[in-house]
């Protein structure tokens, strides 16, 4: 399964839209019907996502220094996010399910060293314990071709994207053992706690909210009775305060 996902709303994709479009039509003729465009904020079938997925995360760069994304080619119409967002856009989309990936490719124009910091901050929003693989190009990277191919232009030259494809160390060969990232503590602690419901640490809390909930309850329920017993009581004096009234009247 091949999955195009656009760091942007789907309507504010700019002409992303009509891109990916594009490479579904051309994948379909060539693939067959293995391909799936998710923008950002969409609603997402985890289910239907399979093991060993790949994506690739589309958007437009640019020539310059900033590590930031664009929605339009033209860049003077384009709207613009951090890579720092795009990466959390993307690990708030993908991030229950990263296991389920095994290739991520940033998919945008940049040189080789700018298109590798925002890779890195990529995998700084995944669990360090990934596995998948997190690919990276440089140059003005192409849509497919009528034939399905994808390439990227380095000067006058039109290069297989094959040929200008980095890839990240995993995160684990970086990290010395025992070593935890902050993306581990910051987003696998909560993983665990989705993901692995009856783990001894969770379970503790379960057990200790459970509790104050019972006495919360518990307590509901005293204030409830003795609200009622007090308007029960008001009831029965005023019920009595009119059996005197009558008694008077007719006496």
């Amino acid at each position: 399964m091949l999955i195009l996902y656009v760091p942007f709303p789907r309507d504010n994709a700019g002409d992303l839209t009509f891109a990916m479009d594009q490479w579904v039509n051309t994948h379909v003729n060539h693939f067959g019907n293995t391909i799936q465009v998710i923008y950002y904020q969409d609603e997402i079938d985890y289910d239907a996502i399979p093991a060993q997925a790949t994506i690739y995360l589309c958007s437009h760069g640019s020539s310059g220094e900033e590590l930031e994304l664009y929605n339009h080619s033209d860049l003077d119409l384009s709207e613009s996010i951090s890579m720092d967002e795009a990466a959390k856009r993307f690990s708030s989309d993908f991030l229950f399910v990263h296991y389920k990936i095994q290739d991520l490719h940033l998919y945008c124009c940049g040189s080789k060293e700018k298109n590798d910091a925002m890779a890195k901050l990529i995998q700084n929003n995944l669990p360090a314990i990934q596995e998948n693989r997190i690919h990276y190009y440089q140059g003005s990277l192409t849509s497919p071709t009528q034939n399905g191919q994808l390439f990227s232009i380095v000067g006058s030259s039109w290069l297989p994207v094959a040929q200008v494809r980095s890839t990240l160390p995993h995160a684990q060969e970086e990290n010395t053992a025992g070593e935890e990232s902050s993306s581990f503590s910051k987003f696998y602690l909560h993983y665990l706690s989705t993901r692995l419901p009856f783990s001894d640490y969770f379970k503790t809390e379960r057990q200790e909210r459970k509790r104050q909930n019972f006495f919360e309850e518990g307590r509901a329920q005293r204030q409830l009775s003795i609200s009622n017993y007090r308007r029960r009581c008001v009831e029965m004096e005023l019920a009595e305060d009119e059996m005197d009234s009558s008694i008077v009247a007719f006496s």
